[in-house]
């Protein structure tokens, strides 16, 4: 039996891409010959917080005599110092990356101070579970010497998919899926909107997590004389959630970078074109001028261009989702995925 422990900051059930994998693995080992460990720990209000190592957790994890230890990237701001001494036990330690916090910084200084947390992060694990390629490489650009690693995909299979490739109606439907939060960078997408003459509706599906960002959003969306074409729609369930993707017309993800976009893949099967920006996991998943477009960051005139686009051209939303599908159907699914990162573990044991 091996035993293996997860380091994450509050508790599983949050609600993001990065705590469902994390969710779904731990499911997928407690059917193993496994031990499972949860080491829940309390995030720090800010980067400049002291963070000094838990005696008390320190304790935890040698007298549960843990095998391995994952770790959600996520929680590095922790985990520098506690990650030294355990490393002087020889535990052996695994990052989960989702994807690297810094590059999700829109404040120059901050992405600077945070980079160098991460990067004093990183040197003190030599294990690695990535959700694309594309987060492996972001890694590498601060420690090339990787030593063991597995990509391991989010998997598509999280749906009942349908797929309708009809156009009919004369108005544009968008949707937005994910947690409100300053590096999703709704406030391009909602500019961009601000830029088009055309009927249009963008459904804005996600929790709102940042009072003052959301307060920003609404403020803009009046600004620009657009609150009656944007509706936010908060968290919605599962049921909910399909209804919209079958719904609306286009998928819209204007993020700073993502680590993968599971809302992507998703959108894609459903049959969906995206218009996303070209950093991280996306570029894994659309191909450009086929199944959508991929755009810089901050470029709301370039994401307008693409929504007319597809306005004056609606074939183009049946023929992109088709492409969609058809990508769709050659990702992986959960359980593959799952498999080949309890394979890698099984054998750091």
């Amino acid at each position: 039996m091996i035993k293996i422990g997860l380091i994450v900051y509050g508790n599983l059930n949050q609600k993001s891409g990065g705590y469902l994998y994390d969710r779904r693995l731990i499911d997928y080992l407690r059917k193993k010959d496994t031990e499972i460990q949860i080491f829940p720990i309390r995030k720090p209000k800010n980067l400049f917080e002291n963070k000094k190592t838990s005696s008390r957790l320190l304790k935890s994890i040698l007298d549960k005599k843990i095998d391995l230890l994952l770790q959600d990237e996520l929680t590095h701001a922790s985990l520098t110092n506690l990650n030294n001494r355990l490393r002087e036990k020889e535990v052996k330690l695994v990052s989960i990356v989702h994807h690297l916090g810094y590059l999700s910084d829109r404040c120059k200084f901050r992405k600077k101070l945070h980079k160098q947390i991460e990067k004093n992060y990183i040197k003190t694990v030599d294990n690695y579970i990535f959700n694309s390629k594309s987060t492996k490489k972001t890694v590498q650009n601060i420690k090339k010497d990787i030593k063991k690693d597995v990509i391991a995909y989010p998997g598509k299979d999280n749906f009942n998919y349908e797929t309708k490739y009809h156009m009919t109606r004369e108005k544009i439907k968008l949707l937005f899926v994910g947690n409100i939060l300053p590096h999703k960078c709704l406030d391009i997408l909602i500019k961009s909107l601000g830029l088009l003459d055309i009927p249009i509706e963008l459904n804005i599906v996600g929790k709102k997590l940042d009072k003052k960002y959301m307060e920003l959003l609404i403020k803009k969306t009046q600004k620009l004389g657009i609150n009656n074409k944007v509706d936010f729609l908060g968290y919605l369930n599962k049921k909910e959630l399909k209804e919209q993707y079958i719904d609306n017309d286009i998928l819209i993800l204007p993020s700073k970078f993502e680590g993968y976009g599971l809302v992507v893949v998703e959108a894609m099967g459903f049959g969906n074109p995206v218009i996303a920006t070209n950093r991280g996991g996306p570029t894994e998943l659309i191909e450009d001028k086929e199944n959508g477009y991929l755009v810089e960051p901050n470029n709301p005139k370039k994401i307008s261009n693409y929504i007319s686009k597809f306005y004056e051209d609606k074939e183009k939303i049946k023929n992109f989702g088709k492409t969609s599908k058809e990508k769709f159907k050659r990702l992986t699914t959960w359980n593959k995925s799952l498999s080949n990162i309890w394979d890698f573990l099984r054998n750091l044991k």
